[in-house]
């Protein structure tokens, strides 16, 4: 996967084994680019470029950008949609016979309510299986002991369920200590994730980590 931005010159291979991390001191330019980031990612059209191979990704379709570990939310309406689609083909394989018999049982169960008032009922036998885990409130249960359990859970959930490749992560580096941004980093390379820190200025280098450094001149200097 190659990430390009022409009006900076970056041009940078990423990989999942290494974080690319863009320090953009030139007030500007960073609001610039993360502002084009913004754009590609809810479906607009923006400079920046990520590619796999020859062919240009959509990023709203690959990527996503994380602008606060406060201010991600695993159980919404799109995800939810995404795995009770899942749980449905699931239950409708491998767990055929047994849905058949619990629909069954539903019939049989309202059959015997409708039956105990002077009223003509209609319904429908089929099992509605988006419905049935919507009454029982089916979500993803995400972590919450700390911010940085939070964020990891969040991420992958978000590449294996919705097959995002590729996340942006906005000023990381205020929030988590270098030994968590370690831990945040082997999970990345373990999940085959890839990372882009965007961070307003240069705080350190750390091991498994590219450092581009964007000047107040606007000058890029590799770290």
């Amino acid at each position: 996967m190659k990430f390009i931005y022409n009006p900076c010159g970056i041009s940078e291979t990423l990989s999942e084994n290494e974080v690319l991390v863009l320090s953009i001191e030139n007030p500007r330019i960073y609001n610039e680019i993360v502002g084009h980031i913004y754009e590609q990612v809810h479906g607009g059209i923006s400079p920046i470029i990520v590619s796999e191979g020859e062919k240009s990704l959509n990023l709203s379709k690959t990527a996503i950008l994380v602008d606060s570990p406060f201010r991600i939310d695993a159980n919404e309406r799109s995800v939810i949609t995404k795995l009770y689609h899942e749980l449905k083909e699931n239950a409708q394989s491998i767990l055929y016979q047994k849905m058949i018999t619990l629909n069954g049982q539903i019939v049989s169960f309202l059959n015997e309510v409708v039956q105990s008032v002077p009223y003509i009922i209609d319904s429908d036998s089929e099992l509605n299986l988006e419905g049935l885990f919507k009454l029982y409130s089916l979500k993803l249960a995400v972590s919450d002991a700390t911010i940085l359990e939070r964020l990891v859970d969040y991420i992958k959930i978000m590449a294996r369920l919705c097959s995002y490749k590729l996340f942006f992560l906005q000023n990381i580096k205020l929030f988590f200590t270098p030994e968590e941004l370690g831990m945040l980093y082997e999970m990345a390379s373990y999940e085959k994730i890839n990372l882009v820190l965007l961070e307003g200025h240069f705080l350190s280098h750390l091991t498994g980590e590219k450092n581009i450094v964007i000047d107040n001149d606007a000058c890029m200097i590799p770290m």
